[in-house]
């Protein structure tokens, strides 16, 4: 009989939870805000699990110190707010009108309440941040020569003393029933997500402490080969169950078994060195081949993997099934649904009738099929209000030789000011910063200011085409040996980067940061004078 009732749970919560996409709203005050600090926006973000693309909503701080931003929600989720004050998860269902308000009054200690839709869950969590927040400056010191099992022995314990903390939290009213659940399932999912980077964080924690740049992604530290003993943390963990979605943290830890180390074991992986002795043996190379031995040895460089197509998908399964002894078929349908939908955002091509309904043949779990949808109206409206955008210019190459490129492309905005991007349609934080500087650069459309976006063939001609009407400037699409020049002239090792150039020609700041879009507008507004 228990069966049958939380069969029926299950279900009447997925009817309501994935029932339709609302109008959500995040609002609130910050108390002893000014204009002064220089920022009068933040931003919201969906990590999507489903689909793995995160959606940005800017959030604008009028001069008051009120702000506010609407943005849709399918279902129940945690998502990430940041502004320079503060930075976290909060709650949300679809629907609902969350309030935060912030008291900035004492600047060492920024204190914050809600009010509104689920005010009692987000304050329990906000009283919790400290308990499950890790202490990194503590960790990186702690794990710098650990052997792997005395490193899982250190963070279970870390695990434990949180989860008992947090009970006592319920216990005393602190965290509700809703509270406590995503809570406990923050540190279970985080601390899963350490396990499972031993390699990564003694590297970071070597570089760290002996202060070595992050910039080059080969590793300082022998990889230590991890045994399939090490990952029986694994089976800690909660699977197919679809609140889990509802956790910021479960996208993270998702990720985290999607691409396990001991998958690439056990799938079929390049030798790149044989290509690499093979290419190099050649007389002569045509462009396409040196750009090929160019990729290759990146790759062995920066230690990446390259797997047949396929292979590493087949592997996947199999050793999941090995190391977790519980059902975990949603876990490997979002896989399978986010590859799909990545596909599809990267190359911003919708897909067809035929190719949905044989997605939806062999997918058990129906809610997922909602977010393909909703994807795929989305790239539809996308490529249709594109089509009517005005705005914008795709340039050629100008025809010179490497030392002189980036000359002959500024040349023709003398006297003006540029703000250059390096950029990629497949870029997450590129899109998201040129989503963010859009209103500002409509502020600034009568100023004698250049948008100038630099990428190169990496961003797929169908995605590239559809995306550049709907982002005002002038455009450039280089070839990779074109990106690769300007990238050593202008220190690039990530995207997106940026650059100024002043009304001289001059370039003032080859790798300029920014933290909000009012922080760009007064830099080049400053430029001008």
């Amino acid at each position: 009989m228990k069966k049958i009732i939380l069969s029926l749970c299950l279900i009447v919560w997925l009817s309501v939870g994935f029932a339709q996409v609302k109008s959500t709203s995040y609002s609130g005050s910050i108390d002893g805000y000014s204009l002064s600090w220089g920022y009068n926006t933040g931003k919201l973000i969906v990590h999507n699990v489903v689909t793995g693309i995160d959606e940005l909503y800017i959030i604008e701080i009028s001069p008051d110190g009120t702000f506010h931003t609407n943005f849709p929600l399918r279902a129940p989720k945690e998502c990430y707010i940041t502004f320079p004050l503060f930075s976290g998860y909060v709650y949300f269902e679809p629907g609902d009108h969350v309030i935060q308000q912030f008291d900035v009054s004492d600047a060492a200690q920024v204190s914050s309440s809600f009010l509104g839709d689920q005010k009692t869950v987000n304050n329990g969590l906000y009283k919790a941040r400290d308990v499950i927040r890790l202490d990194w400056d503590e960790i990186y010191a702690a794990v710098l020569n650990m052997e792997p099992g005395p490193y899982k022995a250190y963070f279970k314990a870390m695990e434990n003393q949180a989860l008992k903390q947090l009970g006592h939290f319920s216990d005393e009213g602190i965290l509700n029933e809703k509270a406590y659940r995503l809570a406990s399932n923050t540190v279970r999912y985080d601390i899963a997500s350490q396990l499972m980077q031993y390699n990564w964080n003694r590297e970071y924690a070597y570089r760290k402490i002996n202060k070595i740049s992050f910039n080059s992604r080969a590793r300082e530290r022998e990889e230590v080969k991890l045994e399939m003993s090490y990952y029986d943390f694994l089976n800690d963990i909660n699977y197919n169950d679809p609140e889990n979605l509802k956790s910021g943290y479960y996208g993270v830890f998702l990720n985290r078994i999607k691409f396990l180390d001991v998958i690439y074991d056990k799938a079929d992986v390049h030798d790149l060195s044989v290509e690499i002795k093979h290419l190099e043996a050649q007389d002569t190379l045509s462009k396409d081949w040196e750009e090929r031995l160019r990729f290759l040895k990146d790759a062995v460089k920066n230690n990446r993997k390259i797997t047949t197509p396929g292979s590493f998908e087949k592997a996947r399964v199999i050793v999941l099934a090995n190391l977790i002894d519980k059902d975990i078929s949603l876990e490997l349908e979002l896989m399978e649904i986010q590859d799909i939908c990545q596909n599809m955002d990267l190359n911003k091509m919708p897909l067809s009738d035929s190719t949905m309904a044989g997605i939806k043949s062999k997918i058990n779990n129906d809610f997922l099929l909602d977010y393909v949808q909703d994807l795929n109206n989305s790239l539809q409206e996308v490529i249709a209000k594109n089509t009517k955008q005005t705005g914008y210019v795709n340039n050629p190459t100008p025809d010179s030789d490497s030392d002189s490129l980036f000359n002959s492309i500024i040349s023709k905005y003398k006297g003006k000011v540029v703000f250059v991007d390096f950029w990629a349609t497949w870029c997450s934080p590129c899109l998201a910063g040129i989503k963010e500087m859009a209103s500002m650069k409509e502020d600034l459309q009568n100023e004698e200011i250049i948008f100038l976006y630099i990428t190169n063939d990496s961003s797929p001609i169908n995605a590239y085409n559809i995306l550049i009407p709907g982002i005002k400037g002038e455009h450039y699409r280089l070839s990779n040996d074109e990106f690769n020049r300007l990238s050593a002239q202008f220190s690039i090792v990530g995207i997106p980067h940026y650059s100024l150039v002043n009304r001289d020609g001059h370039v003032v700041d080859k790798n300029y940061k920014w933290q909000n879009a009012e922080q760009v507008k007064n830099t080049l507004l400053e430029l001008m004078k």
